[in-house]
């Protein structure tokens, strides 16, 4: 069976396809205190995008800002290729999803910042074709740092992990904490300072990133591909690095959708999912292929909590027999689904954080 109209699904990779951070884990598997490090400069990386939103910063620029690092403590890219793909851990229900897209005739494309050595390990899990993937660059081998800068690096990662932890408010940088300031100010130093005095610059400026506006750009160039307009796409994301491509989608006339989603995401989307199975996406991806964006919609706006009510509503409205299949598993289970609204405590909004956490784990699901 195909689609009704010329549909495609453009979606992030780490969090609605699979439960992964993966330069969070390559950090915390090969920097001393790594966890802690990354997560600060991921909160730094917040504060620049969200709440100074400086001209030019691209949302998801940690994935730059921490090369030199993972380069110091002598990580080979043949290493980060070897543990991207035996580290995949996707989320369940997300290789049927692509499965149900494939019987729908439906293209689609992972748009997602994370390293290409990663993107790729989960494109061969989905049958993808690579073309159909937009990703980070990462080259570690193209530049060599002098033993006297990978000392000085050691050094300062050390020092970034030790700081006070960076807590971002949601209103303005008059609300930061003097915690928070004094850690920001050691990073400013570190970045726009210490490295560009150094060889390491070199390798920052070689990643090729795709954040913010770069994945932006990509769903205007998926586009290019398919012959599609905006309003035939759906754009499925969960971070801060989604936020430009919601933005561009839900603008066009296409659906934005937040798949278990942080505060940056349910900002912008108008459908968020809080599940812990993604046939909670291959629902609203059948509803808006046979039906149109505004069924979708609706049935975010109907969708009951018991699942029993949830399976005759999916029957009433003709979903596909292989989704509903799927919610009837018993392995699936707290499935919500909800039309986002204004208000930051409404219940999706809620459930969605929730969700986020226990999927992903604390350090990976609070991060931006």
């Amino acid at each position: 069976m195909k689609a009704a109209r010329p549909i495609q699904v453009d979606s992030d990779c780490e969090g609605p396809l699979c439960l992964n951070d993966n330069a969070f884990e390559v950090c915390a598997r090969h920097i001393p205190g790594g966890a802690r490090f990354f997560t600060q400069v991921s909160r730094y990386d917040d504060y620049l995008a969200d709440i100074v939103r400086l001209e030019g910063y691209e949302a998801g620029s940690t994935l730059k800002l921490i090369v030199p690092f993972l380069k110091a403590f002598g990580l080979s890219d043949a290493e980060m290729l070897t543990f991207s793909r035996k580290s995949v851990d996707m989320v369940p229900g997300a290789e049927e999803m692509f499965s149900h897209l494939l019987s729908l005739d439906v293209p689609a494309f992972v748009i997602s910042t994370s390293y290409e050595q990663f993107a790729h390990a989960v494109a061969e899990r989905l049958c993808l074709p690579l073309d159909h993937v937009y990703c980070t660059s990462l080259n570690l081998g193209v530049v060599s740092l002098p033993d006297s800068e990978v000392g000085e690096i050691r050094d300062l990662a050390r020092q970034i992990a030790g700081l006070p932890p960076i807590e971002l408010p949601e209103s303005s940088i008059e609300a930061l904490s003097s915690a928070t300031r004094e850690s920001i100010a050691v990073m400013e130093e570190v970045f726009w300072r210490r490295l560009p005095a150094m060889k390491a610059q070199s390798l920052i400026d070689s990643v090729q990133l795709v954040g913010g506006e770069g994945k932006a750009r990509a769903v205007r160039d998926s586009l290019k591909m398919t012959g599609n307009s905006l309003e035939n796409v759906i754009y499925i994301g969960d971070s801060i690095t989604d936020v430009k491509a919601f933005e561009l989608v839900k603008n066009g006339g296409g659906l934005a959708v937040s798949f278990n989603g942080n505060r940056y995401a349910l900002d912008v989307a108008e459908i968020a999912c809080a599940a812990d199975d993604a046939v909670a996406l291959s629902m609203v991806i059948d509803l808006f292929a046979r039906c149109g964006k505004e069924r979708a919609l609706e049935l975010a706006d109907s969708w009951p909590d018991e699942k029993p009510s949830q399976l005759s509503l999916l029957n009433s409205l003709g979903v596909a027999t292989t989704v509903v299949q799927r919610l009837e598993s018993p392995t699936t289970h707290g499935i919500h689904l909800g039309r986002v609204t204004g208000d930051p405590k409404a219940k999706i909004r809620m459930r969605s954080a929730e969700m986020r956490v226990l999927l992903r784990g604390r350090h990976i699901g609070t991060l931006g």
